[in-house]
């Protein structure tokens, strides 16, 4: 059934508004998060990767190297430059 032309889709009822998936590692964000942006048509950013491709490192190497604290304040760092940019789902 096709809805009718007054009604909003999902990206126009957001306004721009970023989606921000959380849960454990493992639990399936990477994997869900394309799909959805996708969905909507948003873009999606893989805070990890860009964690990874800013510090040259793997997010393992960062947690056997230098902690959980320094991984916890780099998420930190690129939340709050990500945050910045809209109609994402992060």
């Amino acid at each position: 059934m096709v809805a009718p032309l007054s009604q909003q889709t999902l990206k126009e009822k957001l306004g721009g508004r970023n989606i921000f998936l959380i849960g454990m590692m493992g639990s399936g964000k990477s994997q869900t998060g394309p799909d959805l942006a996708k969905l909507i048509d948003y873009a999606f950013v893989d805070t990890d990767d860009v964690i990874e491709r800013a510090s040259k490192q793997s997010i393992s190497d960062i947690f056997q190297k230098d902690g959980e604290i320094v991984f916890r304040d780099l998420e930190k760092q690129v939340l709050k430059e990500i945050s910045q940019h809209h109609s994402l789902v992060i």
